[in-house]
């Protein structure tokens, strides 16, 4: 099974509005993820980029709404 990792902008509207979205991802990737929920970039550099390159996930994925820019690796 595939290791993945979500980072999840909690400043998104839609995770501003649906305050269970987090949790709801987490049971999308049960024990074969981790969501990362950060509200601000010192949280994807603190929490979310160490995580990745210490496991180097097979799928990093972005909830992150309109605003998220999304490189192809």
């Amino acid at each position: 099974m595939a290791s993945v990792v979500v980072i999840a902008n909690l400043n998104s509207r839609k995770n501003r509005k649906d305050k269970r979205r987090i949790s709801q991802l987490q049971k999308i990737v049960q024990s074969d993820g981790t969501v990362f929920p950060t509200r601000s970039i010192d949280d994807l550099f603190t929490q979310a980029i160490p995580f990745i390159q210490q496991h180097k996930p097979d799928v990093v994925a972005s909830d992150s709404g309109d605003g998220g820019l999304v490189p192809l690796i």
